[in-house]
């Protein structure tokens, strides 16, 4: 260390030396795509790089027939094994090569060959070479070929089918047919568990590994190169677990086959810029399709083929790129029994300058107890298998021989479950990809499983993401700016609650709605999560839905205890009483001339001229010195003693009376406000069925992301209800104050304490009880400007406000309630069935004492709103601009009541109309609760309009019997 402390050039040297080393490392990743086929004849295939290689002639090497490896020419013998190729020596003038390779012998009289009906004969009896090649039949201890052209000795490497030879017991062991030296095994483990596979449910003695393994880790030792191959799938069976499998292969020096990623270099492999590919989403487009490339292999490690992904229900094939895909594919066992166990490395091939490359994709094998976030921790393998039919066999043992037997049925059978394809994209190379990652879940099945020939799931994924946009910490940094903005709006919310309920201090209540604020806010959705991103928005999406059902909850219970009132501003009509007759016999002349010329009548006022004299009369009732408090003495009718002047015929005299004012007007607006009570800006019907033709008809739940040449069409039910529908052909707004104003009724509302909304109904015409003609006649003259506007301020049109009362006017107006409710605690209510009888009307509650206490809390408020009482008065003005921005209240109104000119119906607020922005979130919650928990759109929009109808009858049932109570009318009457 202090020699390169001192020496900062060679430690430098030495730095860049190590990253060349990296960097080539990572660059070998990309390899020129090749098959065996196309390699020319002094070429071979090399299954570890996946190209044609050249045999060094010098070596005396040439391809084999099937050009997967070299081999010695013609001309020379295998004396050993070097990197996977073996080493040779030619031979001698006039020799040739022996059938096994490994030696040289004379050619008898220059005669190389036999003929067709003789065996080739090249060493004696035991094993030792003859002095020229013999055409003799095979003697002791060698077999003939299948092609009886050759004997061949006990010990060959290249003809594994030896079961015929002798084999020496002293010396060596015959394992899987093979007689083996036992030098070459005394390091070898023969434990139990060196045969044992760890499988989910049990442990297994398996018989493959015990006829099996050991032979493979013999030979491959001697650097054979399919025998190395095969060692590593029997490690690939293990599935890469901390097993003595893999660790037979990984003792291995320079093994010739590649199996294993650097775990120290995970991070470098992901965000390697090999791929210099640019993918395109166009659909015409050449390069939009991601294409692989698989190598399969034998589980005896021969090289099957090289060829384009032939995986069930055609995985990996037509992978589009930025699509994500989500498929299950359902297979049975017996299936899976009949399938042939083959390894597979898979690759990524693009194109570079007209050569097509290809990159090796890593395989991430995910444990039962793993997750996603451990990528990076774990071992990067390059080989998978799709299933295991083999090694799940048990070995019984047999005591008397000391042999193992094969159990007769599979114990486990092991299966690919899941197969998941993670490509990152990369943010800054628009078109360019990381290498690709594949995540690989094995499931197992039991014995009775298998016996019963179930159906298993293999789930399919391509899920694309990209690298530089952490979804997790957005969300929490989305989440972390959404909070702020709650808190702050929480604690204006707070501020306003308390001016609205005249300075109270915050309770369970406030703080109930305090965390209903911070926490019931929307979860943004990033384009393109992973899985475990999925995950928690799965999780955001439940709680969510929680917090939405509180904060319904708290709507339903805010307004449904609402103070309103109708405010009836018509007066009673001045008419006369009808004649009364002492007797049958009075005739019609005499009768109708004391009718017309009496001289002791006044003559009969206009409507007009009635109400404005009972108008005066109520001023000089009521004067400036008098205080709202005289209200609440008992109003006593003015009985008029009608005196009757008989004549001489029995005729009695008419006099004048005042008619009661209709409630039918009364009645007619309670029974549209409980209409505009459930109105809504969207129809939820006809929004959940466009939904469901989008997703189940079109065919757009099939699309995990929006593909780029589908343009998806919009429903805009909510921006069609505002824009066109409410400006163009109604607003059901405008129409109630209308016909407030038609039937001479203001409505009062109290929100809360001292806040609510006020809408001036009164009539300019005076009254509004009177026929069809004048009421025609009174909308033309308005039409026409020839009246007065409908203001509350004279010369004004403003109708909307949002009223500000003080604390005293509040005290007054509960005193009301507070003796009605004091008069009707001991009353019971009427039987649904007989609430329309007449015997029954009056037996339910002491309407008497409510109509009267009605008729007091009208002329109260009337005569609030035309400033009769000094003491109690209220002032006009206009909202501030951030008033109106922030909902909240500046103005004090602790001696003075403040009227705020509203031009945007704010009183929509107390009904379903000015919520929508709550209920088509609680909608949209559910909606999505529903599909996260089963996957369903039809049940997902069959719950959330079965729900969205259930709060509406929930609405109109608190809000019939709070209208009932709050304005003092009969509930039968209310429709």
């Amino acid at each position: 260390m202090y020699y390169f402390d001192n020496n900062p050039i060679i430690l430098c040297f030495a730095v860049l030396i190590l990253t060349i080393n990296e960097t080539v490392g990572i660059n070998n990743e990309i390899l020129e795509l090749s098959q065996p086929s196309l390699c020319k004849n002094d070429e071979y295939f090399d299954t570890k790089y996946f190209s044609c290689r050249k045999c060094n002639i010098f070596d005396f090497l040439e391809p084999s027939t099937d050009h997967l490896r070299c081999v010695c020419n013609k001309f020379s013998k295998t004396i050993g094994f070097k990197n996977g190729n073996p080493i040779c020596r030619k031979c001698d003038y006039n020799q040739t090569v022996t059938t096994d390779g490994k030696d040289c012998i004379v050619c008898k009289n220059n005669i190389c060959k036999c003929s067709s009906n003789e065996i080739l004969m090249e060493r004696n009896w035991n094993g030792t070479l003859l002095s020229s090649i013999e055409c003799l039949p095979c003697p002791k201890d060698t077999y003939p070929s299948k092609e009886n052209s050759k004997c061949l000795p006990c010990n060959n490497l290249d003809n594994r089918n030896q079961r015929n030879c002798i084999c020496p017991m002293a010396s060596h062991v015959r394992i899987q047919g093979y007689c083996l030296n036992k030098d070459n095994l005394s390091d070898w483990p023969d434990v139990k568990s060196t045969y044992t596979i760890k499988f989910q449910s049990e442990n297994i003695d398996s018989y493959y590994l015990r006829t099996k393994l050991q032979a493979a880790m013999y030979f491959c030792k001697n650097k054979d190169k399919m025998s190395c191959e095969h060692l590593s799938h029997i490690c690939v069976l293990s599935l890469y677990v901390n097993s003595i499998q893999c660790a037979l292969f990984m003792q291995i020096h320079m093994a010739p086959v590649k199996l294993f990623y650097n775990k120290d270099e995970t991070s470098l492999i992901l965000n390697a810029n090999n791929i210099t590919q640019i993918y395109s989403l166009g659909k015409d487009d050449e390069n939009n399709t991601l294409n692989f490339t698989m190598a399969t292999f034998s589980l005896e490690g021969k090289l099957l083929e090289i060829d384009s992904p032939n995986m069930p229900c055609h995985f990996l094939t037509n992978v589009r790129f930025g699509v994500n895909l989500n498929k299950k594919c359902i297979i049975t066992v017996k299936d899976l029994l009949n399938m042939e166990v083959k390894f597979t490395q898979l690759y990524l091939t693009f194109k570079e300058e007209e050569k097509v490359l290809s990159h090796g994709v890593p395989i991430y094998i995910k444990k039962e107890y793993e997750n996603d976030y451990d990528i990076l921790e774990t071992q990067l393998v390059r080989k998978f298998f799709l299933v295991d039919n083999i090694s799940g066999t048990k070995a019984l043992p047999n005591f008397v021989t000391g042999t193992f037997l094969k159990k007769s049925n599979l114990s486990v059978l092991r299966y690919m479950k899941s197969f998941t394809v993670l490509v990152n994209i990369r943010g800054k190379a628009r078109g360019k990809i990381y290498p690709p990652i594949v995540i690989i879940e094995y499931g197992e099945l039991m014995e009775h499983q298998i016996s019963r020939n179930v159906e298993v799931t293999i789930d399919y994924k391509v899920t694309f993401a990209l690298k530089e946009n952490h979804i997790n910490s957005n969300t929490q940094i989305f989440i972390g700016i959404l909070s702020s903005i709650a808190i702050i709006n929480s604690a204006l919310r707070t501020w306003t609650y308390c001016k609205k309920n005249y300075g109270c201090t915050p309770n369970a209540t406030v703080s109930l709605w305090f965390f209903i604020y911070v926490m019931g806010q929307t979860i943004p959705y990033t384009l393109l999560p992973t899985i475990s991103d999925e995950k928690n928005i799965q999780i955001f999406t439940i709680i969510g839905f929680c917090l939405k059902i509180v904060e319904i909850m708290g709507f339903i219970y805010q307004h449904w205890d609402i103070h309103i009132f109708f405010i009836d501003w018509e007066q009673p009509k001045i008419t006369r009483n009808p004649s009364k007759y002492d007797s049958p016999y009075t005739s019609f002349r005499k009768l109708y001339t004391n009718i017309l010329n009496d001289g002791n009548d006044e003559n009969p006022k206009a409507p007009s001229e009635i109400i404005a004299a009972k108008r005066n009369k109520t001023f000089k009732r009521t004067s400036k010195k008098d205080t709202h408090s005289q209200i609440f003495k008992p109003v006593e009718q003015e009985e008029l003693q009608v005196t009757y002047s008989i004549s001489k015929s029995s005729m009695q005299e008419q006099s004048n009376t005042q008619l009661s004012v209709s409630i039918w007007r009364t009645y007619l607006v309670a029974n549209e406000w409980l209409k505009l009570l459930t109105k809504r800006k969207i129809n939820i019907s006809l929004q959940i069925i466009s939904t469901l033709v989008v997703l189940e008809v079109i065919g757009v739940k099939y699309w995990s992301l929006a593909i780029p040449e589908i343009t998806i069409t919009k429903h805009p039910d909510y921006l069609t209800s505002i824009i066109f529908y409410e400006r163009f052909i109604k607003d059901q707004m405008q129409q109630f104050v209308d016909l407030c104003s038609i039937a001479n009724i203001s409505v009062f509302i109290l929100e809360y304490n001292y806040y609510g909304f006020y809408i001036h109904g009164r009539s300019v015409h005076g009254f509004s009880d009177t026929d069809l003609f004048t009421l025609i006649n009174n909308l033309k003259n308005e039409e026409n400007q020839l009246c007065a506007h409908r203001g509350l301020v004279p010369g004004t049109i403003e109708q909307n406000f949002i009223v500000s009362v003080t604390e005293t006017f509040r005290t007054f107006y509960e005193k009301f309630y507070t003796e009605k409710n004091f008069v009707n605690s001991s009353q019971s209510s009427i039987p649904i069935t007989n609430r329309f009888l007449k015997k029954n009307i009056y037996t339910s509650m002491d309407w008497n004492h409510i109509c009267n206490t009605r008729v007091k809390l009208n002329q109260f408020l009337c005569e609030f709103l035309d400033h009769c009482f000094k003491d109690e008065d209220y002032i006009i003005k206009e909202q501030h601009l951030i008033e109106k921005l922030c909902d909240i209240l500046y103005t004090n109104t602790n001696k003075t009541s403040v009227f705020y000119i509203d031009n945007d119906y704010s009183f929509s607020q107390v009904i379903l109309y000015g919520n929508e922005w709550l209920i088509g979130t609680f909608e949209i919650t559910i909606f999505l609760f529903v599909l996260t928990l089963y996957d369903n759109y039809i049940l997902a929009a069959a719950v959330t309009f079965i729900l969205s109808q259930l709060f509406i009858v929930i609405i109109k049932y608190s809000g019939r019997k709070n209208l009932s109570s709050k304005t003092l009318l009969d509930e039968r009457f209310l429709m």
